[in-house]
């Protein structure tokens, strides 16, 4: 059993860092983790260790449900809803399940996922003298420097908090930050600076001296990176004028999918087009887009699926009740207690769930369900933590996890 532990442990979370990995079968892409957490899988169910939390059973239900409506409505296409359905329901589930059998250990896995990240920034810049595209920038075992940032971000600023609470880490923090600085990525850059605003809060005078500091970071990432310029800059003038020519490819896609979005949500502003839609709402209003009739068939497709930002894609195919659902997890499950070690690490997942927001609308990234269990699990261990003060007995604390997401308060009756 402990070599099992550590492979399910080990292969999953290296599995974040590896989706450079892939085969194309019939034009699908299919990543080196899905085969892992296949496999996986099926080890822990074999084994026993198979957890479905009722409010997880819940939050699937509502996306069938809002499938199915889709369906109904004519709004959503059978392969789009079975593509995000499936893809999710495996990852959260497996994620539920990985976590039990790692004792609802958070920390441990996120350090571990840290460390990951600390050898894919080595890696990334013994990759970079060989590196063809993109040329001079950190990609690591990554398809995109973007991929690289939104998955390593976090460490840095868990990074960041060991070395100002216990002065540890130094060479790590310093090795990703020039990694995450050197991807050139504009969402990297953006989740920098949203770390820095959130960490910043912790002070007592960090809403003095935050903003200026921001305000510093943007103008030297604007001043030395013509490529964070172009991209941002593009941006801004896409968005205020619904203007897409002249601009770059990213900022394009951005641009193309706020006015899709924007179209959807008009339609469908409670409920939206139903999970899995936003490919049949981008065929639909393409063409609406200004200019984007005479577009090549490459930027046609760009962000079909994933409606190039997560925030896009939930308004798109949940509406306002998908929207404030999140927003609600986010702060429902923030830790109002525990150690300064799992507030720092919420912190740092609450960043990477803002820069997915900003940008990338995959549901089912090899890292993101990973993510979300973690930063459940030190929710959760926070506020049992706190009920566990008006109790005479608490429930063993795997225990009171488990009854904690099946909707229960996790706390034994006291016995007098």
């Amino acid at each position: 059993m402990p070599a099992l532990r550590k492979w399910i442990l080990y292969s999953t979370v290296a599995g974040a860092f590896c989706n450079r990995f892939l085969i194309v079968v019939g034009g699908v892409n299919l990543f080196y983790f899905y085969f892992v957490i296949a496999f996986n899988f099926a080890l822990l169910i074999l084994t026993g260790y198979r957890w479905f939390p009722k409010r997880l059973g819940w939050f699937l239900a509502y996306l069938f449900g809002s499938g199915i409506f889709g369906l109904v409505l004519g709004t959503n296409s059978t392969g789009g809803f079975f593509k995000a359905m499936m893809g999710i329901s495996v990852f959260a589930c497996y994620s539920a399940t990985f976590m039990r059998f790692n004792r609802f250990d958070a920390v441990r896995v996120f350090r571990l996922y840290a460390q990951f990240a600390l050898y894919s920034a080595w890696i990334g810049f013994l990759l970079l003298p060989f590196q063809g595209y993109p040329k001079g920038r950190v990609t690591g075992i990554f398809l995109e420097p973007s991929g690289f940032a939104i998955v390593c971000v976090p460490a840095v600023f868990y990074y960041a908090d060991q070395w100002q609470r216990n002065r540890r880490y130094g060479i790590r923090l310093l090795t990703l930050l020039a990694a995450c600085v050197m991807t050139l990525s504009s969402v990297g850059y953006i989740g920098m600076m949203l770390g820095i605003f959130l960490f910043g809060l912790r002070y007592r005078f960090g809403r003095v001296f935050v903003p200026p500091v921001l305000v510093i970071v943007f103008a030297l990432a604007w001043t030395f990176s013509p490529l964070f310029q172009a991209r941002m800059g593009d941006l801004f003038i896409g968005l205020s004028t619904g203007d897409i020519n002249n601009i770059n490819e990213s900022s394009f896609g951005v641009v193309a999918n706020t006015f899709i979005t924007e179209k959807q949500f008009a339609e469908h502003p409670i409920v939206g087009g139903g999970l899995g839609s936003h490919v049949i709402a981008h065929e639909r209003f393409l063409d609406l887009v200004p200019g984007a009739f005479f577009l090549p068939d490459n930027l046609r497709t760009l962000g079909q699926w994933d409606a190039s930002s997560l925030m896009l894609r939930i308004i798109s195919e949940l509406g306002l009740v998908g929207v404030i659902g999140a927003f609600w997890y986010l702060w429902h499950y923030f830790p109002r207690g525990g150690s300064a070690e799992e507030r720092a690490i919420a912190m740092s997942l609450l960043c990477y769930v803002l820069m997915k927001f900003c940008r990338s609308g995959e549901y089912f990234g090899a890292e993101q369900f990973l993510f979300f269990a973690v930063y459940t699990i030190i929710g959760v261990k926070a506020r049992l933590r706190s009920q566990a003060k008006q109790a005479t007995i608490p429930a063993r604390t795997s225990d009171a996890i488990r009854a904690v997401a099946d909707g229960g308060s996790g706390i034994a009756a006291n016995p007098a």
